[in-house]
């Protein structure tokens, strides 16, 4: 409300012209500073038409002047530009488009006097690049970059504003006003007066108090909605008690089955009892192994210990003795090179005896491991021809024991072995039983997928006949011949439309230019007259205005003969021209005026009530004051009257019985005859030639309904082109595939074959298996007769004496397999004796070699001897020490091994005591439940006894709950979530009834705002547009109009609108719509309302761009006028203008001129000073 109150104070306040203070660059703060804004010059480099110009201003008032499309509006393009507007106007899509041809960039330097010191602002644009901003001020010594933000800043505390539609007032504003509905007028003056803002507040305030409702609404269904829920909850929670109660039903029922049950409960516990005590027998005996472990764990962990402190005392004895060896070999290497050739002679022989050694032991693993082998093999060969022998003597024992029954056993093996083969037969079939059965799936999966394939295309499985695909290709051939009738159509139809917009848009442009094509005839007429100087008016249209309003009405009585006439003063030129006429065979009238005076036409008083304009002769004005042209208008148009319509005539005729002519605004004629009334509508002789705008306006309302049918029928074809190509696109589509879908069609026909074929064989596999399972069968029984023959044990016996051949087989394979791996081990042992031996003689030959190489190196060198004799010690130590270490790392290796698998195997055993503890103490939890459950039981049944409750069967008890469970399946739909679900929407209904409280507060606190802010507009508004109404007013009196203007505000304010009705000085009652004014009245009108407008809203600096173009002269002087009367309130002005209005530069402190080279079209600028009582000016 503070923020709205602050806005209407400004309003109120009557601003003076003197600006704020800038900003200083340096310290960027603003000094209090007051003083009036001038701009002195500006400056224009390859800006649009402009090559290099300077502009200078003058402090007051300036015009600058010249013919249409010379640069004048391109200095109000560049003002606005240089000031930091982003506005294009209109004409220029981008900024490059502000370069003047040819040119990179286009550059505008405009300098500023503010309390007497010079600001010098420049902006330059590159061609693809954004347009930046240089500055200068009174302690900067150059032009230096400053941002965009920071010049509007200092632009807008001059008050400048570049983007003010009354400062910077561009060619056409004056003439949109006109085109405003009385809507947009409002909305045009109210930001004038600077209340939009407030209004747009105050319809957001609407606009949230609706939501706010609309909230308030949604919270009041939701809370319905939430009821509803809850009543439907009621239903359900019924059944969850009943459910509830069944339960308990339940539990008793299996308490009493649990009682019944007692016996097989007491002995399952003495079971589980036992059970328990196993476990805890063998829970003792795993924490007995695992206490060994734990034993066996310290004792390795300890021996570990040992060798890794021993590892690491021989690492510490290692270190000291390669330190030592590094010494030593220090001090061999100072001695000369050829002995410590030898030493490194000596010391790779060395590293050889070292190897050979390595390699020694290697071979005498080997050897080790072969011998070990050598001997597993010797034992397996003792035990396997024990077991031979032991084989061979059980054969020998049975074959005597079975001799007798050799006859019978034959019989009985043939027929085993019989029984083998079928087995082996039936087997066979039944893989190829299963085999077929595999394939008849395969071939059912293939043609389930083509049917699944062509599931997808029901229009081929409907008729997947061979002559499909020719129908196709038929229907789509007709198809296409109706899709080319349709495009030629289309096609015609376009051109119709084009030919009818082509003739729509001449119209309209001949319309709008408000000039139509004379006749040739006419023309010719006009030169001749000028050719033979004649002192003849004519044609009557050239010399007569009116309002556009009657521009039918006067078409309608005058006609185009009278419009095209001529009017002459002399018999001579009337003969003259009426000669002309017939010559020339031109449709028009010639007058010779008479000398009698024109008779005033009565007084029609105030007939606005009734939709009378007044005579028709009145609304026409001459443009010369010449009485012939008058005495035309009266003598054709006589007492005509102009109405609105056809039903304002009638009724005037009826009311007053008048005789007059009555003419609409439509041109329609009404006629009072003797006993009827006549009607002529108005109507166009030609449709080809256009001579008046009411003819043009009948012939566009013609064309406007071929267009529109055109139209209609473009759209009906385009789709119905879009259907049949639709149905053609899809209908190729299925053509493409038809092929493909004849192949699966196939396809599937041969795979139905091959299954039923593959059926047929498989039946026949069947049926064979069946006959062969039937022999065994047969062969079976026939052996079970034998047996009855033999002995008890016989069979077993038989059944060994076939193991024994294969048995015995199998060991001799053995003891040979044994044999051949013996002879590969012996082979391996000697061979690697030889290559021991090997080794051995290299290592003798190598260890002589460097005993000479020794020998001779002590011979020379008895000290170097001792250092190389240590250090060969030094070596055999260290590597002692290495294989030492070495060993260790092993047994460490091996010791951590056995160390992991014992707390691997301790784990395991942890894992099944705690097993086992938990089974124990799940089975004692059983028992204890149950025995609780017997106990309370007991108790229960104690209260039975003493109510003569008899005891049931087990049968009985399980019966009762077989059906209570199945009755409670039918309640499965409800639980105990359903009481949540009623909590939470009760918590829900109470928090919305808090919600609804609140919003009704809301949208009280809301209106109350709204309203207040409102009535301020309102009376704000009100007030500003009655001080309005009076500056405009006072304006038109200054420039001496005989009407005046009142402005008056109407609607809500939703939809505020502004009428502007004007009534003349002299006849007060006779108010006229904005909108019916003529075309001077309305830019009179226009211009003062933006010149009060600036009282509002003021600005050192207005520009305006030929404000004027829809004035006379005259009118145009006036409005000069009025700007030169504005500059002495300290208001710099500056005019844009045509050359053609001379006069009004008499008003001007300064006249500029610009004119443009024919050569190069670039813009020149002229300088000149206006003098009193001359009406042209000489520019330099």
């Amino acid at each position: 409300m503070t923020e709205m109150k602050g806005l209407a104070e400004k309003i109120e306040d009557s601003k003076t012209l003197e600006i704020l203070p800038i900003f200083d660059k340096d310290k960027e703060v603003i000094p209090e500073k007051t003083k009036k804004v001038k701009i002195q010059k500006i400056i224009l480099e390859n800006f649009i038409s402009f090559d290099y110009n300077e502009i200078v201003f003058h402090p007051e008032f300036t015009i600058i002047t010249g013919p249409n499309g010379v640069g004048k509006s391109s200095i109000f393009h560049a003002l606005k530009f240089v000031l930091g507007s982003n506005d294009y106007d209109g004409r220029y899509r981008k900024w490059s488009n502000f370069i003047r041809t040819g040119q990179n960039y286009a550059k505008v330097t405009l300098y500023l006097e503010l309390s007497g010191e010079i600001f010098c602002i420049r902006r330059v644009v590159y061609r693809d690049q954004t347009p930046k901003f240089s500055f200068q001020g009174p302690e900067d010594e150059k032009l230096h970059d400053i941002s965009v933000k920071k010049i509007q800043e200092f632009v807008a505390q001059t008050g400048i504003d570049p983007n003010h539609v009354f400062s910077f007032m561009s060619q056409g504003k004056i003439g949109s006003l006109k085109n405003f509905k009385d809507e947009a007028l409002c909305s045009f003056v109210e930001k004038g007066l600077g209340l939009d803002i407030l209004r747009e507040k105050i319809l957001f305030q609407k606009n949230k108090i609706n939501d706010l409702k609309k909230h308030h609404s949604a919270l009041i269904s939701q809370r319905e909605n939430l009821i509803y829920q809850l009543n439907e909850l009621e239903p359900m929670l019924k059944r969850l008690e009943k459910k509830k109660k069944l339960l308990s039903n339940l539990e008793n029922l299996q308490n009493e089955l649990l009682w019944a049950q007692k016996e097989d409960i007491l002995r399952q516990i003495e079971i589980y009892k036992k059970e328990i005590e196993l476990k805890e027998k063998n829970l003792r005996d795993i924490e007995s192994q695992i206490e060994d472990l734990q034993r066996k764990i310290i004792d390795i962990e300890e021996k570990l210990d040992q060798n890794k402190n021993e590892n690491y005392n021989k690492l510490e004895i290692l270190s000291a003795k390669k330190a030592r060896q590094e010494i030593v070999k220090e001090e061999i290497n100072k001695w000369t090179s050829e002995k410590n050739k030898f030493a490194d002679k000596i010391e790779e022989l060395s590293k050889e005896i070292d190897e050979y050694k390595i390699n020694l032991k290697k071979q005498d693993f080997e050897l080790k491991s072969y011998q070990n082998s050598l001997d597993d093999l010797q034992i397996s060969i003792k035990e396997s021809k024990k077991t031979l022998k032991t084989f061979e003597d059980e054969e020998r024992t049975l074959n005597k024991e079975f001799l007798k029954y050799r006859e019978i056993i034959s019989d009985f093996n043939a027929k085993k072995q019989i029984i083998a083969n079928l087995e082996e037969i039936i087997k066979e079939l039944e893989e190829n039983h299963l085999k077929f059965e595999t394939k008849i799936n395969e071939k059912i999966n293939e043609i389930q997928k083509i049917d699944h394939e062509l599931k997808e295309f029901k229009w081929f499985m409907e008729n997947p006949k061979k002559d499909l695909q020719i129908r196709m290709k038929m229907l789509v051939q007709k198809y296409q011949e109706t899709i080319n009738v349709y495009t030629n159509d289309l096609e015609q139809l376009q051109k119709q439309y084009l030919q009818i917009t082509r003739e729509i848009e001449r119209i309209k442009q001949t319309v709008h230019d408000k000039t139509m094509p004379k006749p040739k005839s006419i023309i010719s007429m006009m030169e001749e007259i000028k050719q033979r100087k004649m002192q003849s008016i004519g044609p009557l249209i050239d010399f007569i205005t009116f309002d556009p309003l009657y521009q039918m009405s006067v078409e309608s009585i005058f006609g185009s003969r009278v419009l095209y006439s001529f009017i002459t003063k002399n018999k001579e030129e009337f003969a003259q021209l009426k000669n002309m006429a017939q010559r020339y065979n031109a449709r028009c009238n010639i007058y010779l005026e008479k000398p009698e005076k024109i008779i005033k036409l009565p007084e029609l008083g105030n007939l606005s009530k009734f939709d009378v304009f007044g005579y028709l002769a009145e609304k026409i004005k001459p443009t010369i004051p010449d009485p012939a042209i008058l005495k035309v208008i009266y003598s054709v148009s006589n007492k005509t009257l102009v109405v609105k319509d056809h039903i304002a005539g009638t009724n005037y005729i009826q009311r007053f019985n008048s005789k007059n002519w009555i003419v609409t605004l439509d041109g329609e004629q009404l006629r009072p005859k003797k006993f009827v009334l006549e009607a002529r509508p108005f109507t166009s002789n030609s449709k080809r030639k256009i001579t008046s705008v009411a003819q043009a306006k009948l012939l566009l309302n013609e064309l406007n309904g071929k267009s529109e049918n055109n139209r209609q029928n473009y759209v009906k074809r385009s789709s119905d082109l879009q259907k049949i190509t639709e149905k053609r696109k899809k209908l190729m589509k299925n053509l493409e595939e038809i092929d493909a879908l004849l192949v699966k069609y196939k396809q599937k026909e041969i795979l139905t074959n091959i299954k039923n074929s593959l059926i047929n064989d498989r039946k026949k596999k069947y049926k064979k298996i069946q006959e062969k399972q039937q022999e065994i069968i047969k062969y079976k029984n026939e052996i079970e007769i034998l047996k009855e023959k033999l002995p008890k044990n016989s069979i077993a016996k038989q059944n060994r004496l076939s193991e024994l051949p294969n048995l015995i087989e199998s060991e001799k394979d053995k003891i040979d397999e044994y044999n051949s791996a013996k002879e590969k081990y012996i082979q391996q042992i000697n061979e690697t004796l030889i290559k021991k031996n090997s080794i051995l003689s290299d290592i003798n030959s190598k260890k002589k070699e460097k005993q000479d190489l020794l020998s001779d190196l002590t011979s020379q060198d008895k000290h170097y001897y001792e250092l190389f004799k240590e250090n060969m010690k030094l070596t055999d130590e260290i590597s002692k020490i290495k294989d030492e270490i070495n060993n260790l790392n092993e047994i460490i290796i091996t010791l951590e091994s056995e160390l992991k698998k014992n707390l691997e195997e301790k784990n395991k055993q942890l894992i099944n005591v705690a097993t086992i503890k938990n089974s124990v103490k799940e089975i004692s939890d059983y028992i204890k439940e149950k025995e609780s459950k017997i106990e309370l039981i007991s108790n229960l049944l104690k209260e039975a006894k003493k109510q003569n409750i008899p005891k049931r069967t087990v049968d009985e008890i399980q019966k009762d709950i077989d059906n209570l469970s199945k009755i409670l399946r039918s309640y499965v739909d409800v639980d105990d979530n359903l009481i949540l679900k009623k909590q939470k929407i009760e918590e829900t209904i109470n928090k919305i009834k808090d919600k609804q409280k609140t919003s009704n507060k809301e949208i009280e606190a809301a209106k109350d705002a709204e309203l207040k802010i409102e009535q301020y507009y309102l009376i704000k508004f009100k007030k500003s547009i009655e001080i309005l109404e009076n500056l405009v007013n006072k304006k038109l009196a200054f420039t001496k109009t005989d009407f005046y203007v009142m402005l008056k505000l109407e609607g809500k304010i939703e939809e505020f609108k502004l009428t502007i009705k004007a009534a003349s000085i002299k006849n007060k009652q006779n108010l006229r719509h904005f909108a019916a004014l003529s075309g001077g009245e309305q830019s009179m009108i226009g211009i003062s309302l933006m010149l009060s407008l600036h009282h509002f809203n003021p600005s050192p600096f207005n520009i305006y761009d030929e404000i004027e173009m829809f004035l006379d002269n005259l009118n145009a002087e006036i409005i000069a006028k009025l700007i030169y009367e504005n500059t002495k309130y300290g208001v710099q002005s500056v005019l844009l203008m045509p050359d053609s209005s001379i006069s009004i530069l008499y008003y001007a402190n300064k006249v500029i001129g610009i004119s443009q080279n024919g050569n190069n079209g670039t813009s020149t600028v002229h300088y000149a000073t206006p003098q009193k009582n001359s009406n042209f000016q000489n520019l330099n």
